[in-house]
């Protein structure tokens, strides 16, 4: 049953705007083999949807300063952060 045409990841992205500072976390191994988990953040810079698998899906454009470069995140992945 469909109950909403917009893209997949529409009603949480919807609480994301441009501007905003946002975290997400991204797993990866170590030097000593131990399983390690690293926080990035970043500030949105557009909102648009893309067709993968033949589905429309939210994909949220974030700079991250550290990396000096822009990604292609999902919403799901994102967490919005508390600014003064």
């Amino acid at each position: 049953m469909k109950t909403n045409d917009a893209g997949f990841g529409s009603i949480i992205a919807s609480k994301i705007f441009k501007g905003d500072l946002v975290s997400w976390t991204v797993w990866f191994i170590d030097k000593a083999g131990e399983l390690s988990k690293k926080r990035h953040y970043g500030t949105v810079i557009n909102k648009g949807e893309e067709l993968i698998g033949k589905r429309h899906v939210i994909i949220i454009k974030v700079y991250c300063p550290k990396l000096e470069k822009v990604l292609d995140i999902d919403p799901f992945k994102l967490q919005v952060e508390e600014t003064n």
